[in-house]
């Protein structure tokens, strides 16, 4: 793995697998929490991936270069999220 983007598309991978099987609704109420603090853990740092991926590119030409108005419309593209949450 060279790139971010593949190791971005490795944890994907991974979390596809946790998804894939029934392993979820097998655990205990103990494992269950230590599955959502896994996951909260995930979740914030895919958002820091998102801020800091916008927080670098230049904030006119980056979303141009993706053929977007503007940052709003670049994310709500590329991550899937409404206006709001894009906003």
């Amino acid at each position: 793995m060279n790139s971010t983007a593949e190791l971005l598309d490795r944890v994907v991978a991974d979390l596809d697998a946790v998804l894939s099987d029934d392993a979820l609704a097998g655990l205990s109420d103990a494992e269950r929490v230590a599955v959502l603090q896994g996951a909260g853990a995930v979740f914030r740092r895919a958002e820091a991936v998102i801020v800091e991926t916008i927080a670098t590119g230049d904030p006119g030409d980056f979303p141009r270069s993706a053929g977007c108005r503007g940052l709003n419309e670049l994310l709500q593209r590329t991550v899937g999220v409404d206006v709001r949450g894009a906003t």
